[in-house]
């Protein structure tokens, strides 16, 4: 078990159901740990896929793979002891959906919905085309600038950049883009709870408008995931947009690509400028 699997693990309370039905309200144990700590509290992307793996538990089965997870923070998670609630709310013969909370003594800190889906025949449509990058092995990766203290949660990653500039330089691209292949320190197979932390896994775009040193709250996350990639050991390309920020808040998209071009994963977050 790596380093990310035991970090996000959570563990049922009582006997294990034949398969999940509608009204099935399953709760797990788990441990919030302060190596995932960004600026005011954990990591938005790894609280989520904290609470993945009780959805994916819970209603996920034979064919039956995460598609959506959407998480709503009401405030910061602390270290230490959380449960997640998932309530089954509907078994289709295709989909099936789910309502979570997460919460800790001083009440519910996060809540979501999910969707876990089978994969069906349909038509296939593809506008999208992943961004021209080097690949890992062409890139330089410029040392940490003296002076410069990496946030706790960076030293889950091997990352290396390739849209934008380098954290910590204190130069600015001027657009609010960043991102670059993302790889878990410990190697970890890449499946659909690690695309849910991948989706968090950067630094946020706005920074390289260069407007000074902040903090970027998570408000919601959506994430869709779309495929698990051809090698589940590889790193994953990440491109992060900031398409806009508007009174107090910032919208920030992200995109996750398969080295061979696929479409991995889509998210979508809102977040307070602080």
């Amino acid at each position: 078990m790596s380093r990310f699997e035991s970090d996000t693990a959570v563990e049922r309370r009582g006997g294990r159901p034949a398969g999940a039905v509608a009204g099935d309200v399953i709760t797990y144990d788990g441990v919030i740990d302060p190596s995932w700590w960004v600026v005011m509290g954990p990591n938005g992307g790894y609280i989520a896929a904290i609470a993945a793996r009780a959805v994916i538990d819970a209603a996920g089965g034979p064919g039956r793979r995460l598609h959506s997870l959407t998480v709503q923070y009401l405030r910061p998670p602390v270290e230490g002891p959380c449960t997640v609630e998932v309530r089954v709310e509907r078994v289709g013969r295709g989909v099936s959906s789910v309502t979570f909370r997460m919460f800790q003594e001083r009440g519910t800190v996060v809540t979501g919905v999910a969707a876990l889906a089978v994969v069906r025949s349909s038509i296939t449509v593809r506008e999208l085309s992943m961004p021209d990058a080097p690949l890992p092995a062409d890139v330089v990766v410029p040392p940490v600038p003296d002076g410069f203290t990496p946030i706790p949660m960076s030293q889950h990653f091997d990352n290396v950049p390739v849209f934008g500039t380098m954290l910590g330089t204190g130069e600015a691209s001027g657009v609010a883009r960043t991102g670059g292949w993302l790889r878990l320190a410990e190697p970890t197979p890449v499946d659909e709870v690690v695309l849910v932390a991948f989706c968090d896994g950067w630094w946020p775009p706005i920074m390289e408008l260069g407007l000074g040193p902040m903090a970027v709250p998570t408000v919601d996350l959506t994430v869709h995931v779309r495929a698990l990639p051809e090698d589940r050991t590889d790193f994953v390309l990440g491109e992060f947009i900031s398409p806009m920020a508007a009174d107090g808040y910032v919208i920030e998209d992200a995109r996750l690509w398969s080295r061979g071009g696929a479409l991995l994963a889509e998210s979508r977050q809102l977040a307070v400028l602080m």
